[in-house]
């Protein structure tokens, strides 16, 4: 790899040391899901060559939703769908992993139910993600606003749209509106499509956080309690604190 992953180290390295203890190698294939570069495709396909003398593309499948961005050439990336969907077949896996990638996906729900269907039944599947709550990233956010893992995009990522060959359906699997921004010819038209998706999004959440109007209802005029042709007066130490329960009666003039 030529460049860091994405995710915390430890993490990988623990997640690889409980595919170790829970795999048989021989037989066993591992879906890296949102492999980003490839760290932990890149530690497991360095064990099975150097140690297991087996060939990793028989037994490590990375997927990602952005292929060019992984980084170990001994394995093939595939690209998920901009929908969520997994390239996999169902109950092809023995192990499913996603590290630190659910907290960047729209609907974890419907994540978690691909990870089930692409696993073995009682395969293991293993999903992390960050903890901003600890306190070393407390402390990150508390002096850079940014908790760990969570880095602001790079000034080059902001101000120009993405390559479509690099970034296909990017802004429909972020923000659900890939529909919107699909068919662009350009990256400046994807751009276009993206900002005004958006903007539509935007639109539509004031409208229906809008107080609805409500209904004016004809009332009669207040008139004060009647009973038996005798008008209700409150007496004065009670007409101060609204007690309507103690009255006294007064003829009626009528």
């Amino acid at each position: 790899m030529k460049a860091k992953g994405w995710s915390n180290p430890k993490t990988s390295e623990t997640v690889f040391r409980l595919l170790d203890a829970e795999l048989d190698w021989k037989t066993a294939r591992v879906a890296d899901v949102g492999a980003g570069r490839g760290a932990l495709s890149y530690r497991l396909s360095e064990f099975l060559r150097d140690e297991q003398q087996l060939e990793p593309r028989e037994h490590v499948f990375p997927c990602d939703l952005i292929p060019a961005s992984f980084e170990v050439e001994t394995l093939e990336c595939r690209q998920t769908g901009a929908d969520g969907r997994l390239p996999f077949e169902d109950a092809h896996f023995d192990a499913t992993i996603s590290i630190e990638v659910i907290e960047h996906v729209e609907d974890q729900f419907a994540f978690l139910r691909e990870l089930v269907r692409i696993t073995k039944p009682g395969g293991l599947i293993v999903v992390t993600t960050p903890n901003t709550l600890q306190m070393g990233s407390r402390l990150r956010t508390l002096a850079t606003g940014f908790p760990t893992l969570f880095d602001p995009l790079p000034l080059a990522v902001r101000a120009h749209p993405p390559d479509l060959a690099l970034f296909p359906g990017l802004h429909g699997a972020a923000r659900g509106d890939g529909r919107a921004a699909a068919g662009a010819r350009s990256a400046q038209e994807f751009g276009e499509r993206a900002r005004a998706a958006d903007r539509s999004r935007v639109d539509r959440r004031r409208r229906l956080a809008a107080p609805a109007p409500r209904a004016q209802a004809a009332r009669a005029p207040a008139r004060e309690p009647r009973v038996a042709g005798a008008d209700l007066e409150l007496e004065p130490a009670h007409r101060a604190h609204g007690d309507p329960l103690r009255a006294t009666p007064r003829r009626s003039t009528e």
